[in-house]
């Protein structure tokens, strides 16, 4: 059947309460003319009009779509000056050692960048410089992103450098203020030699922030550090640099506070100093205070969603829902091929293949079910932008039933399309506690199981996996008499999507209204259980969006003498877009 339909926009998918965090985790997935997406190492923030990505470690952006950007990068602050004579128990005399100077600054908006995949490096805060030995160390570290096997104009590279370290107070010390250099030098210290020294200067680039350090002021006070747009003055740090990429005013690469004897004065970082804040200058003591080390340096890349006037129509597959005068869903639940000709903006589900449950510690159903299987994964974007060409598209199939060998210790099937993969649910244990570790096997973690006195698996642990929802199934929760009247076994649920298992029961799976109305997917299954009464109702109960009859759903564990342990739920992939009159072409062949 060759129907045409077409499309230009979507809305984001209706959210129920409680679940608006979970979206703000997901990497950048947006409609516009650049796209970024972070790897796990990275926070995402997406609104209607733009999406933010911080990075506070080491990561990779990979950039899918040309375009520009906002982009902020901070190196790592200088840790404060400190003292060799005491490690820790710091007594007032150790108190005039200057503040670390600021992490550098970069700034950019309309920055061009091009495909492919960038690394970044993350400059950690500078340590107490407390010797010329741990200068080195006391320096914050440098932030750069390049691209990664770039050339010509397309290759490019940013480095922030960390910030300068605070003079220390070893009166020992053979000391040079050049040591102290950095994007913000490091303030001056006062050594109880009664030499007072000078702070370090500020060594940046064309591009990048940063001022001196102050020199120390007197017998009590060493200086304070540089910050990125104010040099230290006296024992106050230099003022950072004020930025709102992230929608919220904050203060970046600020000098930290020179070291103050007096133990009722205040501590003076400039704004955005201070280990707290992204590349800020350690403060040194105050009295018998502490000196810091320096703040982490940070990343922040920022881009609108620009608004989309593409149209395309579907053709070839069958699987098509109306939603109204306005949309449609495509449903695609086997492996294909997804062809497209020109380029629209779509709302993309992605739910892997639910984990299995753990077979019945025998054969014959007379006892415990197995642990539940985890809910797949998911992942959900609310802007995909899909241009020209063929995308192929996998389908994950629910994992088999967990009989507690290395063989069959594995998750469901992933879910791949668009350069993204919802990865399976993971298998429940074997009923009677039996076979290797199921964790880490799963987007959502299978329920343990024992058989209450020599075997235990514990549930299983989420694997961690790029943009995918997932959560940790439960341990088995109870065993009784195996003869007792009433005695049960009660195995672990499976974790969900959208939430843990609890107890028996499985944990919920991701509520989403992609098709019109709210449905779950990838809940987790429920725990297998053991009662020596024939007639006994099982109580366990899968989250929602679980069990073998819902897409991604882990399989629910067995029950004795009435249930079997079940296979997961197949993964799905649902496409959802806005009918217009005219457009170019998308096929699924």
């Amino acid at each position: 059947m060759n129907t045409a339909v077409t499309v230009d926009k979507l809305r984001p998918c209706p959210r129920v309460v409680g679940m608006l965090t979970i979206a703000a985790s997901l990497a950048a997935i947006t409609a516009n003319a650049v796209m970024v997406v972070g790897d796990s190492n990275t926070t995402t923030v997406t609104t209607p009009s733009n999406t933010v990505i911080t990075a506070t470690r080491n990561a990779t952006f990979t950039v899918t779509m040309p375009g520009e950007i906002e982009i902020l990068l901070v190196g790592g602050g200088g840790g404060a000056g400190g003292s060799t004579e005491k490690t820790s128990g710091y007594t007032s005399g150790d108190s005039r050692g200057g503040g670390g100077g600021g992490g550098g600054v970069i700034h950019k908006t309309n920055f061009r960048v091009e495909k492919g995949t960038y690394t970044v490096n993350v400059g950690a805060g500078g340590v107490v410089n407390r010797s010329h030995d741990t200068i080195a160390l006391a320096r914050g570290g440098d932030t750069t992103i390049a691209r990664v096997g770039g050339g010509g104009t397309e290759a490019f590279e940013l480095t922030a450098p960390g910030g300068g370290p605070g003079g220390c107070v070893d009166p020992t010390a053979w000391y040079d203020s050049t040591y102290l250099v950095g994007a913000s030098g490091g303030g001056g210290s006062k050594h109880s030699n009664g030499k007072s020294y000078p702070g370090g200067t500020a060594t940046v680039s064309s591009g990048v922030l940063g001022n001196n350090g102050a020199n120390a002021t007197d017998y009590k006070n060493g200086g304070g550090g540089g910050g990125a747009v104010g040099a230290g003055s006296g024992v106050r740090g230099g003022d950072g640099y004020l930025c709102n990429i992230t929608g919220v005013d904050a203060y970046y690469g600020g000098g930290g506070g020179g070291g103050r004897r007096d133990s009722s004065a205040t501590a003076a970082p400039g704004n955005g100093g201070g280990k707290a804040c992204y590349g800020g200058g350690g403060t040194a003591q105050i009295g018998w205070g502490t000196p810091e080390a320096g703040g982490s340096g940070v990343v922040i890349v920022k881009f609108a969603h620009a608004k989309t006037t593409y149209d395309f129509s579907v053709r070839g597959y069958d699987a098509k829902v109306n939603l109204g005068d306005d949309y449609k869903y495509l449903v695609i639940t086997n492996d294909t091929t997804l062809r497209v000709y020109g380029s629209a903006t779509c709302e993309v589900l992605l739910v892997g293949g639910g984990g299995g449950a753990g077979a019945n510690a025998d054969s014959d159903k007379t006892s415990c079910g197995g642990g539940g299987g985890g809910g797949g994964g998911v992942i959900h974007m609310q802007y995909m932008q899909l241009e020209a060409g063929d995308y192929p598209i996998t389908v994950g199939a629910g994992g088999a039933v967990n009989t507690g060998d290395a063989a069959t210790t594995v998750r469901g099937g992933d879910t791949s399309a668009f350069g993204f993969t919802a990865i399976g649910g993971g298998p429940g244990a074997k009923g009677n506690g039996s076979g290797p570790s199921i964790s880490g096997l799963g987007a959502s973690g299978g329920g343990g199981a024992t058989d209450g006195a020599n075997a235990t698996i514990v549930g299983g642990t989420p694997l961690a996996a790029a943009n995918n929802l997932g959560n940790a199934g439960a341990s088995a929760t109870s065993y009784g008499s195996e003869y007792g009247q009433g005695a049960k076994d009660n195995s672990g649920g499976g974790g969900g999507a959208g939430g843990a298992a609890n107890g028996v029961n499985g944990g919920d799976g991701y509520p989403c209204a992609i098709t019109g109305a709210v449905v779950y997917y990838a809940g987790g299954g429920a725990g297998g259980q053991r009662d020596n009464t024939s007639t006994v109702t099982p109580v366990a109960v899968p989250g929602q969006g679980g069990g073998r009859a819902s897409w991604g759903g882990g399989g629910s564990g067995g029950y004795r003498y009435t249930r079997s342990a079940e296979a997961g739920g197949h993964g799905i992939v649902i496409i959802r877009y806005r009918k217009t009159r005219l457009g170019t072409i998308l096929m699924v062949r």
